[in-house]
């Protein structure tokens, strides 16, 4: 209320009657006894059950009912939980659906080398659990067979050690993985998510979407259409700005958190964190969310050259193209892109015909039309994307790199140096400058989680030398000479099409 008085937002009685569920859901966790606990201390409830013989899981303790909202591209699903989730005081997490499947997978496999005896499901669960009770999922949808084939028992698992799941979609839960490979084993994951989350729907006859009105007022440059005059030259001139001289820029190789698996950058400029891809390298290969994921938490601003129309015959390229946009999006990076036609127009398929002819049964055809459905939600993003109120945001919350704190006019390096220079070598190898990076990150992000990726780059940075280390010299000098900030070359490099003044 308090946002619509102030004209931040329209009042929306759809979105209103949702709230009033996530209001509900607020007030049980304030109450509910089990939410309160510390991390890793039993519940004096928990302690009678087990003493008299009883279990401890989600059927015979009273848990709050989470929630899962479903509605169209743009209807406010995910404002909505982030509205509850700032607000919500007890241990919570929030992650996109594709991340938060990935880590499963890891710590699964994880799990299995370390021919771990508890039941890995179990395991994880507790794992997931310690990191927030109130999980909050992102854009539920499931496109793998791999996710597909163990959801089920996943979320049994998370559901009996007393996880409250929030999540977001698309589509109901009767329609999730929708003509799915052997979808047979995924159904019965359908009336468990049931069960613990109560089903609401943000559809409606008139629904707005709200990517659209935001992004229609104030448009960037980012987004440039074969068939316009000078559009290849805006597109290439944005491009070169950011990533120079082609003799200049880097080829970066990241590597994924799963399985270390290699992501390669043909053309990066690390100073801005500026790559360029064409959408051959991104979406004509077998790369998926963890190899996009990779890319979005390493660069900034990623530029995407030639993404074409597609067609029946383009699925795979159409849902790596959705699940990369994802990835920039969850992770505030600016996306430039030359593509053919409109957003709305890249993928062409029947999403409207419900019945299916003896032809259209075939199992392209009813893929085509799921695909066109999901396409929806990227064209909403890339609206959203191309506003001058994302570009602001995205500038001004996006994490800076460790790397990027060494330049702070505080931080004496000699003395960090010396301190990690524990051979007396002169020199940092690898291993010391990722201690490095971590003693600035805890110094200035208040954690000293750095990812190889920022290792890498920041190596790639210093060792001007290419000797595979960095000494006190070549650091200094990355310090005083560090080259244009990425914020001055990126309002240089992306005109907007509005007048500040």
């Amino acid at each position: 209320e308090r946002l619509v008085t102030d004209g931040l937002i329209q009042r929306d009685p759809v979105q209103l009657s949702v709230m009033a569920r996530f209001e509900r859901l607020y007030d049980e966790l304030r109450f509910d006894d089990k939410a309160q606990e510390p991390k890793g201390e039993e519940s004096t409830l928990a302690s009678l059950k087990r003493f008299f013989g009883g279990t401890d899981t989600a059927d015979t303790i009273k848990v709050p009912r989470g929630l899962y909202v479903h509605g169209s591209t743009g209807s406010g699903k995910t404002f909505c939980m982030d509205l509850f989730y700032e607000q919500v005081e007890q241990s919570k997490q929030r992650i996109h659906f594709h991340e938060f499947m990935l880590s499963i997978h890891r710590r699964l496999h994880e799990l299995k080398n370390m021919n771990a005896t508890e039941n890995p499901l179990t395991a994880v669960a507790h794992q997931v659990l310690s990191q927030g009770r109130l999980l909050c999922l992102d854009e539920m949808q499931v496109t793998d067979i791999a996710d597909a084939l163990i959801i089920k028992n996943v979320f049994q698992a998370l559901f009996e050690a007393g996880c409250i799941v929030v999540a977001t979609s698309n589509r109901p839960p009767s329609e999730l993985y929708y003509n799915g490979l052997q979808r047979q084993l995924f159904e019965p994951f359908i009336p468990l998510l049931e069960k613990y989350c109560q089903v609401v729907s943000l559809e409606n006859e008139f629904m707005t979407d709200y990517r659209l009105v935001k992004g229609a007022g104030e448009t960037a440059r980012v987004y440039f259409i074969e068939s316009c005059d000078h559009a290849r030259d805006e597109f290439l001139d944005c491009k070169e700005r950011l990533l120079a001289d082609p003799e200049l820029s880097d080829r970066l190789v990241l590597r994924t958190r799963d399985s270390g698996r290699e992501v390669h950058v043909p053309r990066a400029d690390l100073a801005c964190r500026a790559g360029y891809f064409t959408f051959d390298q991104l979406c004509g290969s077998a790369l998926g969310a963890a190899d996009y994921l990779a890319i979005a938490q390493a660069l900034h601003v990623v530029f995407v050259d030639g993404v074409p129309i597609m067609d029946l015959n383009d699925l795979d390229r159409a849902r790596r193209f959705i699940t990369l946009l994802d990835a920039l999006y969850d992770n505030d990076c600016v996306v430039v892109i030359y593509a053919a036609t409109e957003p709305e127009f890249l993928f062409v398929a029947d999403k409207k015909n419900n019945t299916f002819s003896e032809k259209a049964r075939d199992d392209k055809t009813k893929k085509a039309r799921d695909e066109a459905f999901a396409f929806d939600r990227a064209v909403s993003r890339l609206a959203e994307m191309g506003s001058v109120e994302y570009l602001t945001h995205a500038r001004e919350n996006r994490p800076p790199l460790a790397i990027d704190i060494l330049k702070a006019p505080d931080l004496d390096v000699d003395q960090l140096f010396q301190s990690l220079d524990v051979d007396n070598s002169g020199n940092l190898d690898t291993d010391e400058l990722a201690a490095l990076l971590a003693d600035v990150s805890e110094l200035r992000r208040g954690h000293r989680n750095v990812p190889d990726e920022e290792v890498q780059i920041a190596m790639t940075l210093l060792d001007t030398n290419g000797d595979g280390f960095v000494d006190l010299e070549e650091l200094r000098h990355y310090v005083l000479n560090s080259p244009k900030g990425k914020d001055a070359l990126f309002r240089d490099a992306i005109p907007q099409n509005h007048d500040d003044n």
